[in-house]
């Protein structure tokens, strides 16, 4: 039995602090993972934004039945700010200790709206195998071995892992190449009037240049404009 439980809110408790050159945010965050926090700088607003996912799995044997219980909880919080400084977006960094996290990646967040219901724009791109038919990324190479999902990248094999299906329009996922890190790619859909707003998250890593980071987010933009062209053809 599957139990999704969601309204869970919070106020994150913030401390800000400034010395000659810094201006230093310490967000105290309990049960929230790195990676689902997202910070972004617009003009002279600072916003902190996240999500807590938790999911509790218990299996028992009641009478010789096998009794199997999932409960997953969902829930976001924002927080923003007016910084008093004009601040170079690119010299944002972050540094974690324990459960406590200051603003990390420089991130971009792409739209597109798409003249189809929500939903049914979600029940399209949820699944794995529809993914190369608009995300150039993955176009061509993904397919399904006996562990999980594989892609040819620019940079060599990756694993990818996808969301599970779920009532909230997440179509979030990781892509792990071979020998490096994980990178977590939010993406959501959401929606928008009578149509549906696809928003995916971009952030900017160590390694990249402000020209590829550019460059990605253009690509990022054409795959979203491929997927509205998809889905209003039909």
């Amino acid at each position: 039995m599957v139990r999704p439980q969601h309204g869970w809110r919070a106020a994150a408790a913030l401390d800000v602090t400034e010395d000659e050159k810094t201006v230093t945010l310490t967000a105290e965050l309990p049960g929230v993972k790195e990676s689902d926090i997202e910070v972004s700088l617009v003009g002279d607003q600072l916003t902190i934004k996240g999500e807590k996912r938790s999911e509790h799995d218990e299996k028992k044997q009641v009478e010789g039945r096998t009794l199997h219980r999932v409960e997953r909880s969902y829930g976001a919080f924002q927080r923003t700010l007016t910084v008093p400084y004009q601040i170079d977006p690119d010299q944002i960094s972050a540094e974690e200790h324990g459960s406590m996290a200051t603003p990390s990646n420089k991130v971009r967040h792409l739209s597109v709206t798409i003249l189809r219901d929500w939903q049914e724009v979600y029940a399209f791109a949820h699944l794995p195998e529809n993914f190369p038919k608009w995300a150039s990324g993955l176009a061509g190479s993904l397919h399904k071995n006996g562990v999980g999902w594989i892609a040819q990248t620019s940079t060599g094999q990756a694993t990818v892992k996808f969301s599970q299906l779920n009532e909230y329009g997440v179509l979030d996922h990781w892509v792990t190449p071979d020998g490096g890190e994980e990178i977590y790619i939010p993406l959501r859909v959401i929606p928008n009037g009578s149509g549906a707003l696809v928003t995916l998250t971009l952030f900017r890593l160590a390694e990249h240049s402000p020209e590829s980071y550019a460059k990605d987010a253009e690509t990022v933009a054409k795959d979203l404009r491929d997927l509205k062209e998809l889905l209003e053809a039909e």
